[in-house]
């Protein structure tokens, strides 16, 4: 999580020595081209409106105020606030981005995205994340070792299978959906067994986990233990040299054991249909003494809650991924379960949290902007902002650098930087990401957008675009439809979505297929208007 200095890159226009002439020109340029395209939900309160009450109780309390929001998909809209995040005349202010998921809704759900696919090893943006796995939108998630070997620290449940165990480490929440979509933040243990063939059962450690110092015995994690691989573990497994223990390796195909490879370890990657189980230690002489090639052999293993000691199949779950410390419990700013020390927990920084409300039916992915238009926030300040959200029950997320949010803008297909990262637009490589997904199936028309030209000089012709959603506010390829565009008075002429400006005045361009619409406001500027422009040399 490491800040780098940030430059800043404004593109400012300095129109203290222009001559009104070429202030006038460079107004009615600005407008000519700028573009832009909108496709908003409106906000309960105006954002203007929200803005004056924001500046106004920034002296007095910090505040979250909503300025914006936009449908993603069915059940998924991404909203933006404004935090005023101090008090008194050092006021200042965060960019929030939460994209709410309503749970009840079955167009949607959530599923963990990784670096590589089908992996738990590998790195990528959370960018390239959310484009490989087809999610509409997405976040950074669990903690890892950047010097690792790109896996995340915590556990993960990825569409019901459980890809990776929790480490043991000291307050270490994940967030998860059970296949009943509920949310759940808890602290997770993993359980697991193997059987040999005569019904000798050996404790299993862990599941697809680089070396690491288990918490708090401050001892090696792969000492005298028995851990899992699956094909989901693309990488080398832990070596001697990074596990301090000489492994001794089990390839099991088809519930039966291949091959024993005694001190030392087996080449390439577990298939897709076995495993190989690294042993050191007391797990090693288990092997000696009761596994044989050819001979059956089982394993079965899970995650149990520390707090209730209720045991979860990954099968009951449909998603689980890692986190830090819990941040609200019961709608209520919590103690923190970790040490925050090490996350720059009292710096303002980019944040990422995920929690749920009181009746489990809404879901928050939040982030916290940390940008030259944004200050980041302490985690206490995380906490406060999440309270106010309605957050019920919710976990810190890694943060700092890492913190990445992207999502699909309303009627397009493809997603995009939500906000600047740390690093600008630059999105860090990261093992492991939260998406959001549709499963949604194609709808109708819903709304159209119309985007072009804002002002037209006489005799230009300029051609109008549109994009389409359906009922599902997934998009819809214009080429699909058949808009009809037409003005609202006789200053101009369509030819397909082509308009020709024939004069001066204001005039509105409508654009209409099946039951959406949209209108484009247009000013042509004549001849007569440009000469009643008055210039001081």
């Amino acid at each position: 999580m490491r800040k780098l200095d940030r430059i800043k890159k404004k593109n400012v226009v300095n129109t203290r020595n222009l001559t009104k002439k070429q202030v006038l020109i460079l107004t009615l340029g600005v407008s000519i081209l700028a573009q832009p395209l909108s496709i908003a939900i409106p906000a309960v309160a105006s954002a203007a409106t929200d803005t004056k009450s924001a500046n106004a109780s920034q002296s007095t309390q910090e505040q979250l105020v909503r300025v914006y929001e936009e449908m993603i998909t069915s059940g998924a809209k991404r909203v933006d606030y404004k935090w005023a995040n101090k008090t008194g005349s050092g006021a200042e202010q965060s960019n929030v981005h939460v994209i709410e998921v309503d749970l009840t809704n079955p167009n949607v759900k959530l599923d963990v995205m990784n670096g590589k696919t089908g992996a738990i090893t590998g790195y990528a943006s959370t960018g390239n994340m959310v484009k490989n796995s087809g999610a509409v939108a997405g976040v950074n998630a669990d903690y890892f070792n950047t010097s690792g070997k790109g896996v995340p620290m915590g556990a993960e449940v990825l569409g019901g299978t459980l890809v990776a165990s929790p480490s043991k480490l000291k307050g270490m929440y994940a967030f998860a959906v059970t296949a009943d979509r509920k949310p759940m933040i808890d602290l997770f243990d993993f359980n697991g067994t193997v059987t040999a063939a005569d019904g000798t059962v050996f404790p299993l450690a862990g599941i697809n986990k680089a070396s690491y110092t288990i918490e708090p015995e401050n001892t090696y994690s792969h000492a005298n233990a028995m851990y899992i691989y699956t094909s989901a573990w693309t990488a080398p497994r832990p070596d001697a040299k990074e596990s301090s223990t000489t492994p001794t390796e089990v390839l099991v195909v088809d519930n039966v054991v291949t091959q024993i490879a005694e001190n030392s370890m087996i080449p390439g990657t577990p298939p897709a249909n076995g495993y190989i189980l690294r042993t050191h230690g007391k797990a090693a002489e288990f092997v000696r003494d009761h596994l044989q090639v050819g001979q059956p052999v089982t394993s079965i293993y899970g995650l149990v809650s520390q707090t209730t000691g209720k045991t979860y199949d990954p099968g009951s779950l449909q998603m689980l991924v890692g986190g830090h410390t819990i941040l609200v419990d019961e709608g209520k700013a919590s103690a923190y379960s970790r040490s925050i020390s090490g996350i720059s927990g009292t710096g303002d920084r980019a944040r990422t949290a995920v929690g749920y409300s009181k009746d489990g039916t809404k879901v928050y992915i939040i982030t916290v902007e940390d940008s030259d238009n944004s200050e980041g926030v302490t985690i206490a300040e995380l906490q406060k902002l999440m309270v106010q959200l309605g957050v019920w029950r919710g976990v810190n997320l890694d943060g700092g650098g890492s913190t990445t949010m992207i999502t699909r803008p309303l009627g397009e297909f493809s997603a995009g930087l939500t906000f600047p990262t740390e690093y600008g637009t630059v999105q860090r490589l990261i093992p492991s990401g939260l998406g959001v997904f549709t499963t949604a199936p194609q709808g109708q028309v819903k709304g159209i957008k119309a985007s072009g030209s804002g002002v037209l000089f006489i005799g230009q012709q300029a051609t109008y675009e549109m994009k389409a959603y359906d009922t599902y506010y997934n998009p819809i390829d214009p080429g699909t439809l058949t808009p009809t565009w037409r003005s609202s008075n006789t200053l101009g002429t369509f030819s397909g979505n082509a308009y020709t400006a024939q004069k001066a005045g204001k005039t509105t361009l409508t654009v209409k297929s099946g039951s959406g619409s949209d209108e484009l406001p247009v000013e042509i500027v004549g001849g007569d208007q440009l000469a009643q422009m008055s210039v001081d040399v």
